[in-house]
């Protein structure tokens, strides 16, 4: 396992990270969009 193969599975593990944070950036907006229009009392 060269330089090339190390930077594949860095390639693919970004890949994995990026999706992972994207997920959660949408869960956190939809949250925030739901208790702005449905404040708790």
């Amino acid at each position: 396992m060269g330089f090339g193969g190390i930077a594949m599975q860095s390639v693919e593990i970004a890949k994995i990270l990026f999706v992972v944070f994207i997920i959660l950036f949408l869960i956190a907006a939809v949250m925030h969009a739901l208790q702005g229009r449905a404040p708790r009392a």
